[in-house]
């Protein structure tokens, strides 16, 4: 059987590696489980590069063959030794974290935070157009609005998987660094709704695909918005120096 430090030294064992893992049903729940960096899909929120991200669940899009299954993909950083330390650490990226997104698109869970990002990305193109045509902008948004509302689906897509993988340390042998960035993964994304639920009367939390635009009006009300999320990173990025982890996602 390959062992993770012979993975880690030779690439051309990384798949073998991953067949090798006990999974359980998240095998028969996806596609294909495979290693490899894909160009554009290593990258976080903001379109920069993301340093810490290990995998991600891609859902079969809107045109796939019906019963079509997710699959994920585990790149390169899963390996480089700086998170994933151990086989436990390994088996909760994927076997507890990455199959609570596969559920998530069983349950349509996935499809409301798709269908909520959606709204909130044809409310800004709507924005940007009337502010190009120089409209009075009485009736627009600021655009910190857009930036804080996708943050806030974000979180609401990763809480329930970073919980489940937290849930799951009592019975993994997880090494404390893994043990350190899921823990804080899951407080940044509980701590931004919550922030956020407190100064717009639970907005963040109440979002659906059907009231996206009183959720955006409730945000964009909310005078210092721009400064409570910049002191909101600030805080974030000092909690977590030093832990190998800079307030992005570690499993995606």
């Amino acid at each position: 059987m390959i062992t993770l430090d012979q993975a880690r030294t030779k690439p051309s064992l990384c798949q073998e590696y991953l067949d090798s893992l006990d999974l359980g049903d998240l095998r028969s729940r996806t596609r294909s489980i495979i290693y490899g960096d894909v160009p554009g899909t290593l990258y976080d929120a903001d379109g920069e590069p993301d340093e810490n991200g290990l995998a991600v669940t891609l859902y079969p899009h809107s045109g796939s063959e019906p019963g079509m299954k997710p699959c994920i993909r585990v790149f390169s950083k899963f390996f480089d030794g700086k998170c994933i330390k151990n086989v436990d650490d390994a088996l909760s990226a994927l076997g507890d974290h990455e199959r609570a997104h596969v559920l998530q698109y069983e349950d349509k869970t996935q499809l409301d935070i798709k269908l909520m990002s959606y709204a909130v990305d044809r409310a800004e193109e709507y924005f940007r157009l009337n502010a190009m045509k120089r409209m009075a902008t009485q009736n627009l948004y600021k655009e910190i609005t857009f930036k804080t509302a996708q943050d806030i689906i974000e979180a609401r897509s990763e809480i329930p998987a970073y919980q489940v993988q937290v849930d799951g340390f009592e019975r993994r042998r997880v090494s404390e660094v893994f043990r350190k960035n899921a823990v804080i993964n899951l407080f940044v994304r509980r701590e931004l709704v919550t922030m956020i639920d407190d100064v717009t009367d639970g907005a963040a939390s109440a979002m659906t695909p059907d009231n996206v635009v009183p959720c955006l009006r409730k945000i964009d009300a909310v005078q210092d918005m721009q400064g409570i999320m910049e002191r909101y990173m600030d805080r974030m990025v000092e909690m977590t120096r030093g832990n190998g982890y800079n307030a992005r996602r570690t499993v995606d």
